[in-house]
Parts: C-alpha cells; sequence; structure tokens
C-alpha cells in the first residue's frame, strides 16, 4: 500500500512479511533523483534547487537546519495520512534520538516533551512508534499475535546503538512485561517467550556503501558473538584502503535479533544511500550538501 501523494509505503503489505495485526510504514523522501555535487560556478547553494536536494519534499526531523514550521507539518499530514487507512489511529509519537541505548515506554500519558531515547515501546493501540533515519537501521518489533498483552517496539540501530546492544536490551525490556522468571538460564527461557515474535527492517545504507574504520569495527564486533569468517562478512576488507571495512548494518541487526530468539525478520532491502527515494546522511557528505533530512519508520497497532 502507498498513500496517494507518494509518502509513505507499506512494508508489512508483502506476503513474505505478514503483518502480525500491526502496520509498518516507511515514508519516503519526495525526491525524484540522487543529488549532483555542487559547481563552483554555480550561485545555486542557498536556492530552491539546493534546499531540494537537501530536505526533498517530506522530511521529519526537526534537528537537521530546515523550517520547523515545514517539518511539523509535513508530521501532521503523515498522521493524516495513515488516518485514511486507519481512521483510528490517533497519534504518532517521536523521539530526540542520540545514538545511545535508552528505552522509553510509551503510555497513556504522552507528555508534549521530546524524549531523549532511542527506542521505544507500548502497550497502546493506534499510537504509532516513529524512528528518524537517513542510513541507520530502523528496527520494528511487534510480540505474537495471540499474546494476551500485545507489544510492539521501535528501535534506532545505527553502528553506535548496534554496539550498545539497543535490541537486546529493547527485548529485554518487552520480555520482562510478560511473566517471565530468568532463572538461571535467561537467554533460553527468553527465547521461549520471543519466538513467535516478528521484526522488521527497513530503508538503510547498504552494505557496498557504508565504509567504517577499524575503531566502528572493533566495537560492533566487541558485542556479537561470531566466528572470523562471519566477522569478516559483517565488515568487508575494503582493498584499496587498509584499515577501513564495508558495515553490513542490517544483517548486523537481523544477527542481534535471531540471538534474542526473534527469527521471523523480514528486511525490506531498501537502500537509503542509492536509492532517491530516501534520505542519506553518507550521501550528503558526498555530494557536499550542508544537511539533508530524515524519513520515519513507523509501527502500530490497530
Amino acid at each position: 500500500m502507498t498513500d496517494k501523494h507518494s509518502h509513505w509505503i507499506e512494508l508489512t503489505q508483502a506476503p513474505q512479511a505478514p503483518s502480525q495485526g500491526v502496520t509498518v510504514v516507511q515514508t519516503l523522501s519526495g525526491c525524484e533523483s540522487l543529488p549532483r555535487k555542487p559547481s563552483n560556478s554555480s550561485n545555486d547553494a542557498v536556492g530552491q534547487s539546493s534546499l531540494n536536494a537537501m530536505y526533498g519534499q517530506f522530511n521529519l526531523g526537526l534537528h537537521v537546519g530546515d523550517d520547523s514550521m515545514q517539518v511539523h507539518q509535513n508530521r501532521a499530514h503523515l498522521l493524516q495520512s495513515l488516518q485514511q487507512y486507519h481512521p483510528a489511529l490517533n497519534s504518532i509519537h517521536w523521539l530526540n534520538q542520540i545514538h545511545g541505548n535508552d528505552i522509553y515506554q510509551v503510555t497513556d500519558k504522552i507528555g508534549t516533551a521530546a524524549i531523549s531515547a532511542d527506542a521505544h515501546i507500548t502497550r497502546l493501540p493506534n499510537v504509532a512508534l516513529a524512528i528518524m533515519t537517513a542510513d541507520c537501521v530502523p528496527v520494528m518489533i511487534a510480540t505474537d499475535a495471540a499474546d494476551d498483552n500485545k507489544l510492539i517496539a521501535a528501535i534506532h540501530a545505527g553502528w553506535q546503538g548496534l554496539s550498545k546492544n539497543i535490541i537486546a536490551k529493547t527485548v529485554q525490556k518487552m520480555v520482562h512485561q510478560f511473566d517471565f522468571a530468568a532463572g538461571d538460564n535467561a537467554p533460553a527461557e527468553m527465547q521461549k517467550v520471543t519466538r513467535g515474535w516478528h521484526a522488521w527492517i527497513g530503508s538503510s545504507i547498504a552494505q557496498s556503501s557504508y565504509e567504517v574504520d577499524s575503531r566502528v569495527k572493533d566495537a560492533v564486533l566487541s558485542v556479537l558473538n561470531v566466528s572470523e569468517a562471519v566477522a569478516t562478512q559483517l565488515f568487508q576488507p575494503n582493498a584499496d584502503k587498509v584499515g577501513h571495512y564495508f558495515a553490513d548494518l542490517p544483517a548486523i541487526a537481523e544477527l542481534q535479533l535471531k540471538a534474542c530468539g526473534i527469527h521471523q525478520v523480514h528486511k525490506s532491502g531498501l537502500d537509503s544511500h542509492g536509492d532517491a527515494r530516501f534520505y542519506s546522511y553518507r550521501r550528503q557528505t558526498q555530494h557536499q550538501l550542508p544537511a539533508t533530512g530524515r524519513m520515519a519508520t513507523l509501527i502500530f497497532m490497530d
């Protein structure tokens, strides 16, 4: 499903990604082509085409230098657009994302102040949880559809969040809201709870475009229990640049989900860097643009 103004696509519509009673949506930038590097002779540095290259038509980030009124209008339009298909949806919960591993639980007492965290969970129906990205991995989780007290989560999983185990910490917070006794074998017991859960991975940067140094590689691998062969697959050496690697963030997120017992992982395969429909911080720097917008991945229960 896509809204008529092409501002979002649904990730739970495909047969290989069943909804499990929830909806997962990926917003789009509104750009139709990739930006070109600016010409030194151009006087368009602050012109409309440059603004479009930076912010597109549907930027949802308030922290990237875009006009705040326009961003609030975009957020309001997103809610209204989703309500055309889900009339009961009443709000979208946003975070002030800080590349950490703090998790916030959304209750029926939703305030107006921005919460600084990189994941949020809720039991509330008709409240969408949003994660903003521009290359990082958005991870959406839903507990088993048969659960009486269903939970959903939305996680911002960049390399920093992945290295701080934000996925596992979020799953643990969700699990402990069920009748769960850790005992002496907590990981195995936790996986009994999570084995019917589903996860969705939205648009994020492809491995071929995400070059990192050994500092990032070492930080992420320090929390992964993988063989040297798997580590090399996740961080493929750059043959032209010693000490640099191409990191596969979606695959790392998938590994961490499966380590938590969530094996039903639905990957969108959408590349934020190579596809003009999405925002990309790495593409912004390569094209020497001073800023770029943020898209959102959202999950909600009817």
